[in-house]
């Protein structure tokens, strides 16, 4: 509750400062948000029984609404320093590293996992030229320059064994004027490592691709050869049996025509002598069936 000292003087709860000798009255406030209480507004006056109710009724009104503004401004405040603070963890754990320089090329601020990664540490380059840093280092060295220059630009960078992609942002201020650049560094050792396994990967693919292919071209020539060779058999058989035929076929008329008539002869002269007889009988018989086969095959030799 409010309390008024119409006289402090006789006001056993007041206490004199010493920037405030005149204080002749007082009433004092609480700033609440809900049922608690965060402070207290003081309001002094060089004059007795200048506070009443309705200053009272007035100032309460006015502490409430201070109270709740300065119950925002704590919570705003408590909010921005556990984002620092969470921001502040990323960036100390994150493989990067954050780096702002000005116009003239002095660190003005350095943090990040990846400095301590490659040697560095902020205490070490803070308010130190980046020229100087990366005097020998000579492609850091051109990144600098350029990024002092006001360009925008990524790069891949290799140090103390560790690839990082740096990326380079200018500053400006509200005219446009280049006062700085802004990096980030980020630690992509692991990813460049998996794409060069993969190019190796896919150089040892299109190798086994092309070892294969010729394979198949090998193969594929090599059949293509056996079939010109059996073609070409084929054509030497073919010519050998028409030859062979022809050579043949002549002579063989002349043995089938006298076959026939030895046969013919056989059955009409010594056959019939033969008949009856038990040796002579059955090897007539069988010379029949022998020139009947041969004249059989030799007909079919002809066709």
């Amino acid at each position: 509750h409010a309390h008024v000292a119409a006289d402090v003087t006789l006001d056993r709860y007041f206490r004199a400062h010493r920037l405030m000798p005149e204080t002749c009255s007082e009433i004092a406030l609480p700033l609440r948000v809900g049922s608690k209480v965060i402070g207290v507004l003081d309001v002094q006056s060089t004059r007795k029984n200048i506070f009443d109710q309705d200053h009272a009724r007035l100032l309460q009104t006015m502490a409430d609404q201070l109270a709740v503004a300065l119950d925002r401004l704590r919570l705003f405040e408590q909010t921005r320093m556990d984002l620092e603070q969470q921001l502040q963890n990323i960036i100390s754990n994150a493989p990067i590293a954050m780096a702002a320089m000005d116009a003239n090329g002095f660190i003005t601020l350095a943090e990040g996992k990846s400095l301590a990664t490659v040697g560095l540490s902020n205490e070490e380059i803070l308010g130190r030229s980046a020229l100087e840093i990366w005097a020998k280092q000579p492609k850091f060295l051109g990144d600098v320059q350029r990024a002092l220059k006001g360009e925008s630009f990524v790069s891949v960078r290799e140090r103390q064994g560790k690839v990082f992609e740096v990326s380079w942002v200018p500053l400006k201020d509200g005219s446009n004027k280049f006062n700085g650049s802004f990096v980030v560094a980020t630690d992509v050792t692991e990813r460049e490592k998996a794409q060069q396994e993969l190019a190796q990967l896919n150089r040892h693919l299109e190798k086994l691709v092309e070892e294969r292919t010729n394979n198949l071209l090998q193969k594929a020539r090599e059949l293509e050869d056996a079939y010109a060779r059996l073609r070409n058999m084929d054509e030497m058989k073919s010519s050998f049996l028409t030859t062979v035929s022809h050579d043949i076929r002549t002579p063989l008329t002349s043995i089938l025509g006298f076959a026939k008539l030895v046969d013919k002869l056989f059955t009409a002269s010594f056959l019939p002598l033969a008949k009856g007889d038990k040796t002579l009988e059955p090897k007539a018989l069988q010379l029949k069936a022998n020139m009947d086969i041969i004249a059989s095959e030799g007909d079919r030799l002809k066709r």
